[in-house]
This record gives structure tokens, C-alpha cells and sequence, in this order.
């Protein structure tokens, strides 16, 4: 074999390490651009959630002295549903006034539940229900009819499971939102 050949053989080795080299700069280049991407998305959501999680915790803080209100005023409401003869829709009002004081906690569920993770969209979900549960309570303490000396035993247990479970949101939210974004996942 002559130093032509040589030559040749050389350019062409040469130019195919070029082209390699050319299409690896490439992959890794796209690559790194994809997990730029992803790492500003998780950066994005993770923002969203801070603020959902801080809404509905701030929304549930906001209930809780107005249904605590709601009890404190419960005998003036019934005295005055009686003198203005409502006394038959009382059930009826203070289910709607129980309605309104939780009101402001079922966008700031949905929109946790909406972005996630599970074990978030969980707590949530175990707020919603323990907020149903307790505008049931009201309206079965309207039903009962008992007079000046209500029984609130219900309420209170129910109260306490309500901050119970506004921790396991909060320690579900806190988990979450201490996980870093990370390339690919």
C-alpha cells in the first residue's frame, strides 16, 4: 500500500469520528435541552402547588372562626328565626349559613386536588368530605329541635378531625413541595 492510500484511508477515518462526533454533539445538545425544559416545568407546577396548598390552607383557616361564629350566635339565630316565624325553615337557614362559611374552601380544594400529587390530592379530598360532613352536622343540629341547651359534642369531635386533617394536608403539602425538580423525572 502506497502513502495515497493512506491518506485516503486517513480522510476518511477522519471524516466518519467527524460525523460521530457531530451527531453526538447533537443528542447530547437536545438532550440537554429537554431536561432544561422539564426541570423549568417541575419548576413551574411546583410554584403553582406552593400557592394552591397555601390557598386552601388560608381558606380553611377563614372557616373555622366562621363556623365557630355560626355556634356562638346559634341560639340568637334560632330566638330570632322563631320571632320572624321561620322556625320551620331553620334547618334550611342554617344549613345555607354552614354552606357560606365553608364556601370559600372549594376552589382552593379542587385546585389542589386538579395539581396533584396523589397523596395532596388525597388530603384534599379528605378536607372536602370532612366540609360536607360538617355542613351535614349543622343542619342535623337545626333538625333536632332541642331548644337553649344544644348538644355540640358532634361538632367539636368534628371540628378536631377537621384540623386534624388540615395537618396531614399541610405535612402532604410540605412533603411535596420540599422534593427539588430534577432532569427526566
Amino acid at each position: 500500500m502506497d502513502q495515497g492510500w493512506a491518506t485516503i484511508i486517513a480522510a476518511i477515518a477522519a471524516g466518519a469520528i467527524g460525523v460521530m462526533g457531530a451527531f453526538v454533539g447533537i443528542f447530547v445538545g437536545r438532550r440537554q435541552t429537554t431536561d432544561q425544559a422539564a426541570v423549568e416545568h417541575q419548576q413551574w407546577l411546583r410554584g403553582q402547588r406552593q400557592e394552591a396548598y397555601l390557598q386552601l390552607l388560608e381558606a380553611f383557616d377563614a372557616a373555622v372562626p366562621q363556623l365557630e361564629g355560626l355556634v356562638r350566635r346559634w341560639d340568637d339565630a334560632a330566638v330570632r328565626a322563631e320571632q320572624q316565624g321561620l322556625a320551620n325553615d331553620f334547618e334550611e337557614i342554617m344549613e345555607d349559613r354552614a354552606n357560606e362559611a365553608v364556601s370559600g374552601l372549594v376552589k382552593p380544594i379542587e385546585r389542589a386536588q386538579f395539581l396533584g400529587p396523589e397523596p395532596v390530592e388525597a388530603a384534599a379530598h379528605d378536607l372536602l368530605t370532612w366540609m360536607d360532613h360538617m355542613v351535614d352536622q349543622f343542619r342535623e343540629q337545626a333538625r333536632s329541635g332541642m331548644g337553649p341547651n344544644w348538644d355540640w359534642s358532634s361538632y367539636r369531635l368534628l371540628l378536631a378531625r377537621g384540623k386534624m386533617l388540615r395537618g396531614e394536608f399541610a405535612l402532604a403539602a410540605k412533603t411535596e413541595l420540599r422534593t427539588p425538580p430534577k432532569p427526566g423525572g
